[in-house]
C-alpha cells in the first residue's frame, strides 16, 4: 500500500486535468485566461472585466497564459482549450508538488507506514483532484503559500537561503490572492514567539517578501502599462468602496453549513474535526495560528464564498493525518459507530470521485469546445435562440470564440441567410426547442449536451429544470 495511493492521486489528478473543461467560478475565466488572451491580442482591451481598469489583479497568471500561447505559436498551435488544459497541467503539478512536500513533512514525524496512508487517502477526497486542476488565484494563491511554509515549517536551524526562499514564495502567493496575507501573518506571529531565537530568520524571510513584492510591482507595471500597486486596488474597491459587499452579504456562520454541504456532509465532518483537532493539540504552531486568522477575517468578512477558503485545502491531509494519529489511540476507532461510518465516506466518495474525474467543469465551456470542433476557424454564422452561447454574467467569454465567427440573436429573421449564400449557418437552442422558423422540415441536429437517448427518460420533468444545450445546422 505503501506509496500507492499517492501515485492513485497522482494518475487520477492527471486525468481530471484533460477533462475538466471549464471553470468552478467566473473569476478563473475573466480575469487570468481572459487577461491573458488579451495580452497574447487574442482579444480587444475593451471586451474585458472591470477588474482590468481598475488594477486589482495579479498579473502572474496571465502572463503565464501569455507565455503558453506564445509557446504553442511556436508550433503553429492556435487553440484556445490547449491553453486552458496547459494551465490545468501547470496547476495539477504544482499542487502534486505542494502535497509531495507535505507528505515528506509528515514522514519526519512518523515512522509508522500506516499512520502515511492517513495522509494519501486524504489525497483522495472527491474534491481534492478537481481543485488541484482550477488555475484560479484561490489555488495557485493557497498552493505556493504551504509551499512556502514547507521550506521552513516545524524549525529555526535552516539555512538563510530557505527562509529567503519562503519568503519571496510568499510574496508571490499574497500578490496571487491577496487573503494568503493572513496565512502570512500566522507565520510571522508564530516566530515572533521566540524573537530573539528567530531575529536573523525574520529578517531573511522579510528580505524574501520585499524582493518579490517589487518584482510584482514590476511586473505588474509591463501587465497594466501603468505604475500600480494591485492589493491597495483590491483592498480599495472592494472593501473600501464596498464593492464585495454589493454581490452580497452573508451570516459568520455561512461557512460551516455551506462546507458540510458543498464537500458532502461525511467528508465536511472528518475535515471539520480534523482541523478543530490539529488547532487544539497545536494552538502555537504556525499552522494553527496561520489558518485561525485566516478563518476569523473570512467568517467576519460579509461577502463570503466557499471557494474563498480553498487556499487552505493544500494543509487538508497533514492535519487529517496528524489528528488521526492521535486519535487512534483511543478505542473509539475500533468500535462498530467508527466503522460504519468510515465505511460509509469511503463508497461515497468512491462514487464521487470518477464523477468528478471525467465530468466538465462546466457545460457551457465543454458546449465551446463542442461547436469549436464542429465549427472550426472558418468563417461561420451562429444564431441563438436563447442565451448566447458565449457570454456569461453579461460579458462576452471572447477567449474561446473563433475570431471568424458571426453570433446573431434568435429573433433576426430567416431574411439574413440570403445575404451569405455560400457561409456556413448554425443555430443554438436550450432544452429541446426547435428553432421559431423550423416548422415542416426538421433542422438536422448535429450535437447535444447531453445524450439524445437520455432525454427519453424525463422522470420527474427532470429535463424541464436542465439547460440542454442544441446544435442545429441550417445549412
Amino acid at each position: 500500500m505503501k506509496n500507492k495511493l499517492f501515485l492513485i492521486f497522482i494518475l487520477v489528478t492527471l486525468i481530471t486535468s484533460w477533462f475538466s473543461i471549464g471553470f468552478y467560478n467566473v473569476d478563473e475565466h475573466f480575469q487570468i485566461l481572459e487577461f491573458g488572451g488579451w495580452k497574447a491580442g487574442w482579444i480587444p482591451q475593451q471586451n474585458l472585466s472591470w477588474e482590468f481598469s481598475k488594477a486589482i489583479r495579479s498579473s502572474v497568471e496571465p502572463f503565464v497564459v501569455f507565455l503558453v500561447i506564445k509557446g504553442l505559436e511556436v508550433f503553429h498551435t492556435v487553440d484556445p482549450f490547449i491553453v486552458a488544459f496547459i494551465m490545468r497541467l501547470i496547476t495539477a503539478a504544482m499542487c502534486i508538488s505542494c502535497f509531495l512536500l507535505w507528505r515528506n513533512q509528515f514522514r519526519r514525524i512518523t515512522n509508522s507506514t500506516f499512520d502515511l496512508i492517513w495522509y494519501d487517502a486524504a489525497l483522495l477526497l472527491w474534491f481534492l483532484p478537481y481543485l488541484c486542476v482550477r488555475s484560479s488565484s484561490e489555488i495557485w494563491g493557497g498552493c505556493l503559500f504551504f509551499i512556502s511554509l514547507s521550506q521552513i515549517y516545524g524549525g529555526e536551524k535552516f539555512p538563510s537561503r530557505n527562509f529567503f526562499l519562503s519568503g519571496a514564495i510568499a510574496a508571490l502567493a499574497f500578490f496571487l490572492r491577496f487573503q494568503t496575507g493572513f496565512l502570512i501573518a500566522g507565520v510571522l506571529i508564530a516566530r515572533l514567539f521566540h524573537f530573539k531565537k528567530n531575529f536573523k530568520n525574520l529578517f531573511w524571510y522579510a528580505a524574501g517578501l520585499a524582493v518579490m513584492s517589487a518584482l510584482n510591482v514590476g511586473l505588474d507595471y509591463l501587465f497594466y502599462h501603468r505604475w500600480c500597486f494591485t492589493p491597495w486596488n483590491y483592498f480599495s474597491e472592494n472593501i473600501l468602496a464596498g464593492k464585495a459587499a454589493t454581490y452580497s452579504t452573508d451570516p459568520f456562520y455561512y461557512y460551516v453549513p455551506e462546507v458540510l454541504a458543498t464537500v458532502m456532509p461525511l467528508q465536511g465532518l472528518a475535515i471539520i474535526f480534523a482541523l478543530v483537532i490539529f488547532i487544539a493539540r497545536k494552538i502555537r504552531d504556525e499552522i494553527s495560528i496561520g489558518v485561525l486568522i485566516f478563518l476569523a477575517a473570512h467568517f467576519f468578512t460579509a461577502h463570503k464564498e466557499i471557494r474563498f477558503l480553498f487556499p487552505i485545502i493544500f494543509i487538508l491531509p497533514f492535519v487529517f493525518a496528524s489528528s488521526m494519529q492521535w486519535v487512534s489511540q483511543f478505542d473509539f476507532m475500533r468500535s462498530t459507530f467508527f466503522k460504519i461510518v468510515m465505511w460509509l465516506t469511503i463508497v461515497t466518495n468512491l462514487i464521487l470521485l470518477p464523477v468528478i474525474m471525467f465530468k466538465p467543469a462546466d457545460t457551457q465551456v465543454s458546449f465551446q469546445k463542442k461547436i469549436s470542433e464542429i465549427i472550426g476557424d472558418k468563417p461561420s454564422t451562429l444564431i441563438y435562440v436563447h442565451d448566447n452561447p458565449f457570454e456569461r454574467v453579461g460579458v462576452t467569454m471572447e477567449f474561446y470564440k473563433n475570431q471568424n465567427l458571426k453570433l446573431l440573436p434568435g429573433y433576426l429573421k430567416p431574411d439574413y441567410l440570403a445575404t451569405n449564400p455560400k457561409e456556413p449557418v448554425y443555430v443554438v437552442t436550450q432544452t429541446n426547442t426547435y428553432p421559431p422558423w423550423d416548422s415542416e422540415k426538421k433542422f438536422p441536429l448535429v450535437y447535444q449536451s447531453i445524450p439524445q437517448w437520455l432525454t427519453k427518460f424525463d422522470f420527474n420533468n427532470w429535463l424541464e429544470r436542465t439547460k440542454v444545450f442544441q446544435l442545429y445546422r441550417i445549412r
